[in-house]
């Protein structure tokens, strides 16, 4: 399933029952708005007569959860997320589905590290976790996560396994990476 903000991507169906390419909506408990959100939804179920009134009293169910539970916290406005600041930020960055089965950019960075030590003079520059474009991985990581100053826009993977970066952004990436490999 793809989502409005990429830094929700990582939030999946385990079991398929969402198609990977269906767009979806993802609204935080957080958000002062959902209550108004949530109720404006169940009135349009209520007065459609195609749809099932079961799904409205469990809309109308959810919003007394919500209110409780934002009575309890601090409710805020929608946000986006911010770009990371430092490189323990950047080693913090969710990844993509890769071939390492790395969840964060640290997890990818070590695993290489480790696949390298391992197979010392057998180890494949080219291939290390059988995929030729693993160094895309992590630029995608960057790039999906803000590292790299600027937007760029998920494929229809709702990943984009190769952003559209140019010579500038791959140096960048490649320093930012260096940078991050130093603080391991």
């Amino acid at each position: 399933m793809r989502h409005a903000r990429q830094d929700y991507n990582r939030i999946q169906d385990p079991h398929g029952l969402i198609p990977e390419d269906e767009p979806v909506m993802l609204f935080r408990g957080q958000d002062k708005f959902l209550p108004g959100v949530l109720n404006y939804y169940a009135s349009a179920i209520e007065v459609d007569a195609t749809a099932d009134p079961e799904v409205a009293k469990k809309v109308r169910a959810w919003i007394e959860v919500v209110e409780c539970w934002q009575d309890e916290v601090t409710r805020k406005s929608p946000d986006l997320p911010r770009a990371p600041e430092n490189t323990q930020e950047i080693l913090a960055l969710w990844m993509p589905p890769n071939d390492a089965d790395a969840t964060t950019v640290r997890e990818y960075l070590r695993g290489l590290l480790s696949k390298l030590w391992a197979e010392e003079e057998s180890f494949s520059g080219k291939r290390p976790f059988g995929n030729s474009c693993w160094k895309y991985c992590v630029y995608t990581a960057l790039a999906l996560g803000g590292a790299l100053g600027k937007t760029f826009e998920p494929g229809a993977d709702g990943y984009d396994t190769s952003p559209k970066m140019n010579q500038d952004d791959r140096q960048l990436a490649d320093k930012i990476i260096q940078e991050c490999i130093c603080a391991l």
